[in-house]
């Protein structure tokens, strides 16, 4: 008969501390690797709500009318969402057939009317607390994709894409939400 050999359980070996491998933990954001980085989205915040602070005694214009003034549809409230999301967007002030279907921000006019009917000024601090939101949100996004350049040229770059003057329009007229 063949003796065989049975395995006897050995304690497990211990590696000493060199030889244990490391546990590495991720690596944090690229935002949250400089101190005080949090600042410059908030100034890029603050940057975009001073700048266009002034629109908020501003009242109607130019397509804001069709959109939302003159607009059965959007002064009609939620009461409307079913024919909100299934026209077109101009759909209560022109009634001519068209291309665009924005019911999102159709929504939010239609909110902001019923809300404080007839009143500009809602309108106008929504877009620039919405302005104001985008300056953080670039400057979080920039930082985490361009985070082999310096930092202080992210910054200069965020800061100076919110103050560029293309952006007036978007930000002064109610309808750009």
């Amino acid at each position: 008969m063949s003796k065989r050999k049975t395995a006897k359980s050995r304690p497990p070996v211990q590696q000493s501390k060199k030889q244990q491998p490391e546990t590495k933990k991720p690596a944090s954001p690229a935002h949250r690797q400089i101190p005080g980085a949090w600042v410059v989205g908030a100034v890029a915040a603050v940057l975009g709500f001073v700048l266009y602070y002034n629109t908020l005694g501003h009242g109607y214009c130019l397509d804001d009318f069709s959109s939302i003034k003159e607009n059965w549809v959007v002064k009609g409230g939620l009461k409307n969402l079913g024919l909100i999301f299934s026209k077109e967007y101009r759909y209560g002030s022109w009634n001519s057939p068209g291309s665009l279907y924005r019911p999102l921000a159709l929504t939010v006019f239609a909110i902001q009317w019923q809300l404080s009917p007839d009143n500009p000024y809602v309108g106008h601090l929504v877009n620039i607390l919405a302005y104001a939101f985008t300056g953080w949100l670039l400057w979080i996004t920039w930082r985490r994709i361009l985070v082999k350049y310096p930092p202080v040229l992210t910054a200069l770059a965020v800061l100076m894409f919110m103050a560029h003057p293309v952006h007036t329009e978007v930000v002064a007229n109610i309808k750009s939400l």
